[in-house]
């Protein structure tokens, strides 16, 4: 039994994330802003039993010690690989710990919408991991929050003009400093009848103004089903989202996952899915479709802000003459953190943490630090090519 890459891929998204695509992925396409798959038409059971090469290109792994000698960076995202909500998950401080003693330098790099200033107190008050710096377990956080800020707030972003200081802006927030977060950007609330762009940087909150309480969306969901609860509130004019789309507003998404680890909770790439493909008024990647770009993994800008902390902070040569200096990827999520460390990261490599995003796919259980047998491995990496296959997979950060 033959199956294509691209079938592969839809069979992927809606085993992971509820949503798949019909034409190639844009998320396959190397820039620093670009669109995602839209939505599910595939059963991931069907593929279960295929055998195939791409396995054989990951090398299965219990700990970082393992491949300490073959980089000298690592790109590590957080969430479902440092820590959940809550807590940092067991050996991800002493794995820290053991690459800064090895010599090895280390940028965290999150899809997190918040700025760098909100991550970092997360980080130190809330995890323990302490503070950035050359002196620290880890030489800066990048997030994309942080990155869509500067963009915005210097009227830089690719190919929107619009999305600058003294607009106005209808955010789908996450509830949490939604309002000084636009505000800061010299940008204004609005609704969706008189705004300029939209921001997707949360998906539990719609605000207008300083003041407004907002709209709660639907919390959790079932990717089985596409999350269509979300969907038929989004679509509503409750949302507002289709009086902007109609409107001709573009989005900027400053935070490109689909679904958030243990909650099944669908994320702003949802929205931007949603808003992609025509989805809001009806139409399906034609008629009716909206205009989004992203920013975050895996698209280039937050590569280029991680790139200039490794030099800057770490004293990383990457383009010296004769030799480069080699960064590893580290994450949970195939489609951002893998993808995007294959696609922008020449000559590197990447590491799958197993027991995060695509956990029930592999049959272990989410945040447990298990070891999916080999054969699961398989089954998940099935067809895969290029910068979609993992350099390793191992169970969790772990050293």
């Amino acid at each position: 039994m033959a199956i294509t890459q691209a079938a592969l891929i839809s069979l992927l998204f809606t085993s992971s994330y509820g949503f798949a695509t019909p034409r190639r992925p844009a998320f396959l396409r190397s820039d620093s802003v670009g669109s995602y798959p839209q939505r599910a038409h595939a059963n991931f059971r069907s593929i279960r039993g295929l055998l195939s090469s791409s396995f054989s290109a990951s090398r299965s792994i219990n700990g970082f010690s393992e491949i300490i000698e073959e980089y000298d960076g690592f790109l590590v995202d957080q969430w479902g690989v440092l820590f959940d909500a809550k807590q940092p998950y067991p050996g991800s401080l002493a794995a820290l710990e053991s690459l800064k003693a090895a010599g090895k330098k280390t940028v965290l790099l999150s899809n997190s919408s918040k700025r760098k200033s909100d991550a970092v107190k997360n980080l130190v008050n809330t995890m323990k991991f302490g503070p950035p710096g050359p002196e620290g377990l880890y030489l800066d956080i990048i997030t994309s929050g942080e990155i869509t800020f500067q963009l915005v707030s210097s009227g830089s972003v690719p190919g929107q003009p619009i999305m600058r200081p003294g607009t106005k802006v209808y955010c789908c927030g996450s509830g949490d400093g939604d309002v000084d977060y636009v505000e800061s950007l010299g940008c204004e609330l609005a609704g969706p009848e008189d705004c300029d762009w939209v921001l997707a940087r949360g998906n539990f909150v719609l605000v207008r103004g300083r003041g407004d309480t907002g709209v709660k969306t639907v919390p959790g969901g079932d990717p089985a089903d596409g999350f269509a609860d979300q969907k038929r509130f989004l679509a509503s004019d409750a949302s507002g989202l289709a009086t902007a789309q109609a409107r001709g507003c573009p989005m900027l998404v400053a935070n490109p996952d689909m679904i958030r680890p243990g909650t099944n909770s669908p994320m702003p790439g949802q929205i931007g899915a949603m808003y992609a493909d025509g989805s809001l008024l009806g139409g399906l990647g034609g008629e009716g479709a909206g205009e989004v770009v992203y920013v975050g993994k895996p698209h280039r800008a937050v590569y280029d802000a991680a790139f200039a902390a490794f030099e800057e902070l770490g004293g990383l040569k990457l383009n010296a003459p004769g030799g480069k200096a080699r960064l590893c990827a580290v994450g949970d999520a195939l489609a951002t953190d893998v993808e995007g460390g294959g696609r922008h990261l020449p000559g590197g490599g990447s590491v799958l943490i197993a027991h995060g995003i695509h956990a029930a796919a592999l049959g272990i259980p989410e945040g447990g630090g298990l070891k999916p047998a080999p054969e699961a491995i398989l089954v998940l990496l099935a067809d895969l090519e290029g910068p979609c296959v993992p350099t390793h997979v191992v169970p969790s950060f772990v050293w």
